[in-house]
């Protein structure tokens, strides 16, 4: 175990030199952190799904947030029965929520870098 814990104290202080050094790319520590958005299907809203429970965000996306990164997430906008429908039916042909997706434009335009569980949201990203 100390040959391994030796090897990679070593390693990432060659390559953070090197990095620095070289190409001249700024220390992580002093860089704002990385604006993640999480894109999830309609329904799971971590602000509204299984509120009362207090589980966070389904599948366990809220534990990747650190100094690092902070994440935001896709919001369920409130629709009626008509605009449902529409989306539900715009959704099985195109196989995406584009609806949705263009609901959460502004986050997903701010965002550094966006995470998708499923395809259906990748493909509407």
């Amino acid at each position: 175990m100390r040959r391994y814990d030796a090897f990679f104290s070593a390693l990432s202080a060659w390559t953070s030199a090197d990095i620095g050094g070289y190409m001249g790319a700024k220390s992580t520590t002093a860089n704002a952190p990385t604006n993640v958005h999480v894109h999830l299907y309609y329904g799971v809203d971590p602000s509204r799904y299984r509120k009362e429970e207090n589980v966070g965000c389904l599948y366990g996306y809220h534990y990747a947030e650190s100094e690092s990164m902070t994440l935001s997430y896709s919001q369920d906008h409130p629709e009626g029965r008509v605009l449902r429908t529409i989306r539900r039916g715009l959704k099985a042909p195109l196989g995406c929520d584009l609806i949705h997706t263009f609901r959460n434009r502004a986050a997903l335009f701010e965002a550094d870098v966006i995470w998708t569980h499923t395809e259906r949201e990748y493909l509407s990203v």
